[in-house]
């Protein structure tokens, strides 16, 4: 008795194509073709603890106005981009600290507008929203920061998320 493979139940064009996609897929990492060794939750749920912790402290660190505070997060190699797609980017320890040392003179306070998140990986997020006092006028701008940390917990990458419609004179009205 002669047995068929599932091969040759598939024509030779739609088998090129499945065989492409899987080493396209593979050699893009799609594809893990190793098992994993998994990471041990504790070290994960630390690292998670850590991340949100500094997150808290750049909170706190705003509101006391202290850039000290704030420039001890960042590693020495950290990049800033605030906001994204504005066309700055603030790269390495001495222009991080001469860009803290002016965001406190300008920032009255920062208040969570939500929980800070966490990740699995090694970036945590928050949504605030910033008061400020910029040439004489108060001014508030909501926006989520996403922050990147590197083994020794300092941040390498910091995103900052707002746009022109999440800038302005006064408080937004919260409508039930």
């Amino acid at each position: 008795m002669k047995t068929k493979s599932i091969v040759s139940n598939i024509s030779p064009y739609t088998f090129g194509l499945v065989m492409m996609f899987a080493l396209v897929a593979i050699l893009a990492g799609c594809v893990n073709t190793t098992e994993p060794t998994p990471e041990p939750r504790f070290e994960s749920e630390a690292r998670e603890n850590h991340m949100k912790n500094a997150l808290q402290q750049y909170i706190d660190g705003f509101n006391q106005g202290d850039a000290a505070m704030l420039i001890a997060l960042f590693a020495d190699n950290a990049k800033i981009e605030d906001p994204v797609g504005g066309g700055r980017v603030v790269k390495g320890k001495e222009a991080i600290t001469a860009f803290y040392q002016r965001a406190v003179t300008m920032v009255e306070r920062l208040e969570l507008d939500t929980p800070i998140r966490g990740s699995y990986g090694h970036s945590a997020a928050m949504a605030f929203t910033i008061h400020l006092k910029k040439n004489g006028e108060k001014k508030i701008i909501q926006a989520i920061d996403v922050m990147t940390f590197d083994d020794s917990g300092k941040i390498i990458d910091m995103k900052a998320f707002h746009g022109p419609s999440n800038a302005s004179e006064r408080i937004p009205t919260v409508r039930p």
